[in-house]
């Protein structure tokens, strides 16, 4: 019973984390369009440093339980999100060229 709560609440921080990191990153993009951007992108720095204190929790678990592998995943996830919520021009760059290199850019 209790692998089954603690399976719960690891899925229940991800989706949490997950959610964070897209609203973050369209955060921006909608500030951007109406004028507020400082706005945005205060708050998506604000989500960046709640995204790698859940990381860094989950990561840690998972360590001291030795689960070694998941919790260095973790751990190199939240840093990717710090990252690109830190600096989310290089994130919109990445995409622009994804989507110029699969037809849907201009």
């Amino acid at each position: 019973m209790r692998k089954r709560i603690n399976k719960a609440l690891n899925i229940i921080s991800y989706a949490t984390l997950q959610t964070a990191l897209v609203l973050s990153f369209s955060l921006a993009v909608y500030a951007e369009d109406i004028g507020v951007e400082a706005g945005g992108r205060w708050l998506l720095k604000e989500m960046g440093w709640v995204g790698l204190i859940i990381a860094c929790g989950i990561g840690g678990k998972l360590l001291l339980a030795r689960n070694f592998v998941a919790g260095v995943m973790i751990l190199l996830i939240g840093g990717a999100i710090m990252f690109f919520t830190h600096n989310p021009d290089v994130f919109i760059s990445i995409g622009s060229q994804v989507a110029r290199i699969i037809g849907f850019g201009s």
